[in-house]
C-alpha cells in the first residue's frame, strides 16, 4: 500500500504524520484541489483525500496517469498519450488531446486557469476553455533547434521555464 504524510510547523517543533489508509496505492505526485482536499496519483486512479484521511478513488481510463495540476477549478492530468481533467465536483475525467508520438508529461498549472505541459519534443497548453495552444520548442546546448525534450515546467512571471538534458 502507499503512505501519505503531513508535516505540522510550528515555531518550536516540527511534527510529521504518516498514514496507509487502505484504499491507497502507489501514491505520488500530489497537489491541492481546487476543493481545498489534497489529490494525488494512485496506481490507475487519480485519488481525493481530506484532512480527516478520508480517501475517494477516481478510476482513470487505460494507463496509469503520470503528472497532476490543479488549475481553473479542475485537477489536470497525463495519460498515457493524452491530456485529461477531472471535475472535482463531479468526479468526471475528460479526455482533452490524444495522438502524441511521446508520452504528454511535466504538466504544471498555467497563469489564466489553463495548463502547461510537455509532449516529445514540444511545450504544449490547454487554456481555462480548452482552446489548445501548441507551442513547438525544441532545445539545445545554444537554445532553440534541435535538442533533447524539455523535461520539467514551471510557470512564474515572465513566462514558462524549463529544464532540459542537453546531451
Amino acid at each position: 500500500p502507499g503512505s501519505l504524510g503531513t508535516i505540522t510547523v510550528s515555531p518550536h517543533k516540527l511534527t510529521i504524520k504518516q498514514r496507509r489508509p487502505k484504499a491507497v496505492s502507489n501514491a505520488f505526485d500530489i497537489v491541492k484541489g481546487p476543493d481545498g482536499a489534497m489529490w494525488f496519483i494512485g496506481r490507475r486512479s487519480i485519488e481525493r483525500v481530506t484532512s480527516s484521511w478520508h480517501v475517494t478513488t477516481y478510476r482513470t481510463p487505460g494507463a496509469q496517469p503520470t503528472s497532476l495540476a490543479s488549475s481553473g477549478g479542475w485537477l489536470w492530468f497525463t495519460i498515457g498519450n493524452a491530456v485529461a481533467r477531472l471535475s472535482p465536483s463531479t468526479g468526471k475525467i475528460y479526455l482533452l488531446q490524444g495522438g502524441y508520438s511521446k508520452h504528454p508529461h511535466g504538466i504544471t498549472p498555467g497563469s489564466h486557469g489553463g495548463v502547461w505541459f510537455i509532449a516529445g519534443g514540444r511545450i504544449d497548453s490547454f487554456s481555462k476553455t480548452l482552446k489548445f495552444h501548441a507551442t513547438t520548442v525544441k532545445v539545445s546546448r545554444h537554445g532553440a533547434g534541435e535538442g533533447a525534450p524539455p523535461q520539467q515546467l514551471a510557470v512564474a512571471p515572465g513566462g514558462v521555464w524549463f529544464t532540459w538534458d542537453k546531451e
